[in-house]
């Protein structure tokens, strides 16, 4: 994975900044293209292990069919904390404190216990467990259960902090 840096330097995070940025569990949204002439945005929750993000899904659906049409991703993360206003002139002054990445990749879809494995650090990335009870009947279903992964090529994240 490459980090990038950006045209406007003094909005850049480092990458420990995106990782601690990616790890607040927000919501993704995962960008397609497929062979279709229009791309197609799709908002997800994620785990995000050993960077590498990690989906779950039904095997059925158009997010399915494009990524076995073309693997190649890209991922958007973002947070707008507010805007700032209060005796700024419109427009002009305003300002919103933010933070986003974007990251690009290909998605692969692992398969028997290496499926299992990433549900299990999904499932340990929002129950902060280290060992989630897994029966007969849950490796069943994570059998049945979707799994894609995205491994990123480069990523970038840019933040406009508020001044105090």
């Amino acid at each position: 994975m490459s980090y990038e840096q950006m045209r406007k330097k003094e909005k850049a995070m480092t990458m420990e900044e995106i990782e601690t940025f990616i790890r607040s569990k927000t919501i993704l949204h995962l960008c397609l293209t497929g062979n279709s002439s229009h791309p197609y945005v799709v908002p997800l929750n994620y785990a995000y292990v050993n960077g590498k993000f990690i989906l779950h899904s039904t095997n059925k659906g158009h997010k399915a069919e494009i990524l076995h049409v073309d693997p190649r991703v890209c991922i958007t993360i973002s947070r707008q904390h507010f805007i700032e206003t209060e005796g700024l002139i419109p427009c002009e002054e305003y300002k919103t404190p933010y933070t986003s990445i974007v990251a690009f990749g290909k998605a692969y879809f692992p398969e028997g216990n290496e499926k299992i494995g990433y549900l299990t650090n999904f499932v340990k990335y929002y129950m902060k467990i280290d060992d989630p009870p897994v029966t007969e009947f849950d490796t069943d279903f994570m059998l049945r259960t979707y799994v894609i992964v995205i491994e990123v090529d480069h990523i970038t994240g840019k933040t406009l902090r508020r001044e105090a």
